[in-house]
């Protein structure tokens, strides 16, 4: 009797063992309802991936570019091009071209003069030598023919010619000339744009010169002469321009409205700033962050409410934003202290518990 009940016992835990072997994971009778376990595990392994990444980010400096870039302030550069060296070589052109004009029409008169003296005295001369009233007309009908045919080959020749290239006394004078309103055109570019820009821009000025004058030596026609100092007069203004937009320094007032306009771009890119630092360190760290930023805004106010040269202004824009930069890097190293104080704290009693 006991046999059998042993031998019955043996049977139900055989058996109670085969169906425990051959029961699926949870997992398995519910493949769409992970266990609590996995659940657990996953939230843990999300929750320490996105520690380590804020522990990363305020390990990293928050500013990483200005508030307020320096190239905002090139809306006080000159928003046409400016054309003052091709205005003054052209009206240079237009001036000499009257000059040489005049310069032609006086030789001219003057070749004309001699020519009416000549025949004058070889008049006289046929008089003298004449034999007979009749042989007097004859030579001096032949003299007025002569001279006639001499004076209009000389102003044919002057009607003929479109331009009249300057001789070598004009164009000595007209290159000393160059060289002076190169000077006087220097100095206004030192007045408007500032000593490095009028120093960048005198090479150029020097060049225009040389090109004009040599324009001006050989160019046959009134038409090559205007074609090819419009070349020279726009490859000068291009240049010029270049050198204005990397080195003008003009002289700069700023109104009400500019400066809100800078204080407006300033505070949209503290906004993104304020919303990494909240998420970072919390609100009292948003807190401790405007007091940084008002100091910006009040240096921001003190620079622009004076007139002064604008790269003196970058300079002190970027003084500026060099300082809040600093300040900031500050703000994060008391806060991450801060942080890990707490962290360190929050460990302890933990394990007292």
């Amino acid at each position: 009797m006991l046999m059998k009940k042993y031998s019955f016992l043996f049977i139900f835990l055989l058996l109670a063992g085969a169906m425990i072997s051959c029961t699926p994971p949870e997992e398995d009778v519910h493949p769409k309802r992970p266990s609590q376990r996995s659940e657990n595990l996953k939230r843990y392994v999300s929750k320490a991936q996105n520690l380590r990444a804020q522990a990363l980010a305020r390990s990293k400096p928050l500013v990483t570019k200005p508030l307020l870039n320096e190239s905002a302030l090139d809306i006080f550069l000159p928003v046409s091009q400016d054309s003052r060296i091709s205005s003054y070589l052209l009206a240079y052109q237009k001036e000499l071209g009257n000059s040489v004009r005049t310069a032609s029409a006086e030789r001219v008169a003057e070749e004309a003069g001699a020519l009416l003296t000549k025949f004058r005295n070889d008049v006289v001369s046929a008089a003298r030598a004449a034999q007979t009233p009749q042989d007097l007309k004859e030579k001096v009908t032949a003299l007025n023919g002569e001279y006639s045919a001499l004076l209009t080959k000389l102003t044919q020749e002057e009607d003929d010619l479109s331009w009249n290239v300057p001789d070598k006394k004009m164009l000595v004078s007209s290159q000393r000339m160059l060289e002076a309103s190169s000077k006087m055109l220097y100095g206004d570019i030192l007045r408007d744009y500032g000593l490095l820009c009028a120093q960048k821009a005198a090479p150029i000025l020097k060049k225009a010169g040389d090109d004009s004058c040599l324009v001006l030596s050989s160019a046959p026609t009134t038409e090559d002469v205007e074609e090819e100092l419009r070349r020279v007069a726009h490859e000068a203004d291009v240049a010029f321009n270049d050198v204005l937009k990397k080195y003008g320094n003009p002289s700069v007032n700023f109104n009400q409205e500019d400066l809100t306009k800078l204080l407006q771009q300033a505070s949209a890119n503290y906004t993104e700033l304020e919303q990494q630092l909240e998420k970072l360190y919390g609100l009292e760290a948003v807190t401790q962050g405007r007091i940084i930023f008002e100091k910006y805004q009040n240096g921001l106010k003190e620079i622009f409410s004076k007139s002064g040269r604008l790269l003196t202004k970058k300079e002190q824009l970027e003084g500026l934003e060099e300082f809040f930069r600093e300040e900031f890097i500050s703000l994060q190293v008391r806060l991450n202290s801060d942080f890990e104080r707490r962290a360190i704290a929050k460990r302890l009693a933990t394990s007292m518990d």
